[in-house]
């Protein structure tokens, strides 16, 4: 049987589904790193060491749509990015239908367009206008790239991501500024920062809570997911 691949951004979004030790099941694990680019080429790489039955793209991402909140899951029913490129791309059919017949209690699950920007959005604001600008229910950096890959490799995809932040929320600190230019926030800077401002610590321990919150759902989602996936 081919394998599943999950590709997740970041580690701290994949810890929790790693814990479950789903190998067995042929499914294939990695992270691409922050970024389309990356995202591009993580998906890429999954497509060329194995012959994959699905790709999910997985991760964190900013609520735009009022009804999600932290620990909530959005499905892709299409993904769209913020730059350039007019390019829409259509999740597989037959994958979001297997989700959308998920059910667990206590974690909310909602399909609609997830939209994939260059930049992390840090304020209410930025969220309320893209919101209103592009008719998304959610935002990550990844998607659009992942799909991409996914999409020239005739490989049927989905996106499943986790929200850390409702559509009104502010984050702490301008994740930013703390980053590299694919958006990869550095943890040492973010160190940093902190100390120059110890007032914003227990928001950031909210944030990380949310965070916890949104990896531990999506791993619980997943793993019932992967027994509805067709064969």
């Amino acid at each position: 049987m081919k394998p599943v691949g999950v590709l997740f951004a970041l580690p701290e979004e994949a810890a929790p589904f790693r814990r479950r030790r789903l190998e067995a099941k042929r499914v294939r694990i990695a992270c691409s790193g922050a970024g389309m680019r990356a995202a591009a080429e993580s998906a890429e790489r999954l497509a060329a060491d194995c012959k994959l039955r699905c790709l999910l793209i997985c991760g964190f991402a900013g609520g735009l749509a009022s009804e999600l909140r932290p620990g909530d899951l959005a499905l892709s029913r299409q993904v769209i990015n913020d730059t350039a490129s007019p390019v829409t791309y259509l999740a597989d059919s037959v994958l979001l239908s297997a989700a959308e017949s998920v059910r667990l209690s206590g974690i909310p699950v909602q399909g609609g367009t997830l939209l994939t920007g260059e930049r992390i959005l840090t304020r209410s604001a930025e969220k309320r206008a893209l919101a209103e600008r592009m008719g998304a229910i959610a935002v990550d950096m990844e998607t659009w790239g992942a799909a991409q890959a996914a999409q020239r490799h005739g490989i049927p995809w989905l996106a499943v991501r986790a929200i850390t932040d409702s559509v009104e929320a502010d984050f702490p600190l301008d994740f930013n500024a703390l980053a590299d230019a694919d958006g990869n926030v550095d943890r040492g800077r973010v160190v940093l920062a902190t100390i120059a401002r110890p007032w914003k610590i227990p928001a950031l321990l909210r944030l990380g809570a949310r965070s916890s919150l949104a990896a531990r759902n999506l791993a619980t989602f997943l793993e019932s997911f992967l027994e509805q996936i067709p064969g």
